[in-house]
């Protein structure tokens, strides 16, 4: 996968942040330019946060001369001021376009430079093409979140019903050895510790395989929650950024393999009549059986 520097910086995350700091009265905004004061206005133009050292020197410049500057506090009412986001390989370029070739946004020196006979288009008209198919991908992710929450219902109520069926035959168990004086006392003993490993070993497996789907879901959502929220509040290009990360990590939960029914079942029964040997010289009866009866394997016996 590449580990750390694999992954793409969210920008998604970053524009969340600058409304949340204006609204703030501007506290944890520092210059974009020198990264030490505070900020005070914004240019309209480069999308900078500047100092109010950086602004003048930004409006003598000649080639930002003519920018439009506006006051910080002039910005709260915007619910979306995002920061320019430029190539990594041109700092001083803006990603604007799109490699449908590499599957990549690309800066204007980049398509006449390495990409030059990539096929290219601007970011605006490729969107609509990458953004349905990630909603598609999306449309096969959301099932599972139902799915999974469905199966978990499922162990709930199936550890219930083991719990009850436990009660049920150790109460048969006690019954039975009622009659009985030392050997039976020792022999329902044995059954109701056998009873237990069978009730620790079902559950055991059962509270496995709901923490494995409780885990599997808590990735499905995230994975969920983190696509819409990129799809229905990410901009153009920051969904064309995370696209690849997206699509491969909800390709991955999609191809995860999973069971739907519980692992294990609550057929455990008492069996009165048959025999168990003998403990202290006396021929008793009575075991455990966990074993389904297949009626395919049963035959029928007459007089």
């Amino acid at each position: 996968m590449g580990g750390v520097k694999a992954l793409t910086i969210d920008h998604l995350a970053v524009n969340d942040v600058m409304p949340e700091s204006l609204r703030g009265e501007g506290q944890g905004l520092v210059c974009d330019l020198c990264n030490d004061r505070e900020v005070e206005k914004r240019c309209q133009t480069c999308k900078a946060n500047l100092c109010h050292f950086c602004c003048q020197a930004h409006r003598r410049q000649k080639k930002t001369t003519y920018h439009t500057m506006v006051d910080l506090k002039d910005l709260k009412g915007y619910s979306r001021i995002g920061k320019p986001i430029l190539c990594p390989v041109h700092p001083a370029e803006e990603l604007r376009l799109f490699c449908e070739f590499c599957d990549r946004p690309v800066c204007r020196d980049c398509v006449v430079g390495e990409h030059r006979e990539h096929p290219c288009d601007f970011t605006s008209n490729v969107i609509h093409k990458h953004g349905d198919s990630v909603w598609e991908l999306l449309k096969g992710t959301q099932p599972h979140v139902e799915a999974l929450e469905e199966a978990l219902a499922q162990i709930h109520i199936m550890n219930s019903a083991l719990q009850k069926q436990v009660e049920a035959v150790a109460a048969d168990v006690r019954t039975f050895s009622e009659g009985y004086i030392k050997a039976i006392e020792e022999h329902r003993d044995k059954l109701l510790k056998q009873l237990e490993d069978i009730r620790a070993q079902k559950e055991n497996s059962l509270q496995l395989q709901k923490a494995q789907l409780e885990q599997l879901l808590a990735d499905m959502r995230t994975g969920v929650e983190f696509t819409e929220h990129l799809l229905t509040s990410g901009s153009d290009l920051e969904i064309l950024i995370t696209k690849r990360v997206v699509v491969e990590r909800l390709r991955k939960l999609n191809k995860v393999q999973y069971s739907a029914r519980p692992g294990v079942n609550d057929k455990i029964r008492f069996c009165p009549q048959e025999k168990a040997g003998q403990c202290r010289g006396y021929e008793i009866y009575g075991t455990i059986n966990t074993k389904e009866v297949d009626p395919a394997k049963c035959v029928l016996q007459g007089e």
